[in-house]
């Protein structure tokens, strides 16, 4: 990882395999970082897109390593739920 001048990266998805080593790597190269839990960031629920735009701040690079993993439900509901929080994503870039 290069310092890129970021203000801050938002890391949705950090407790997964990608997710946490990148965390690791943001911590050793001591860069800024954001990474809100499902608990206190649930991309499911409909308030979520508020509660990110209140995170989220100017200059900030969100990487997006969140989903619904196929051991939780290999269906269609998972897969709608997948593209709900995409499509939320895509909703807080044009705020």
């Amino acid at each position: 990882l290069v310092n890129l001048m970021v203000k801050r990266f938002v890391i949705l998805g950090a407790s997964g395999f990608i997710g946490t080593n990148l965390v690791q790597q943001l911590k050793i190269k001591g860069q800024n970082f954001l990474a809100p839990n499902s608990y206190e960031l649930n991309l499911v629920n409909r308030s979520s897109v508020a509660e990110l735009g209140k995170l989220y701040k100017q200059g900030d690079h969100i990487i997006i390593l969140a989903g619904l993993s196929p051991y939780r439900g290999n269906d269609i509901k998972s897969f709608s739920n997948n593209l709900t929080v995409i499509g939320k994503y895509l909703i807080l870039l044009h705020l």
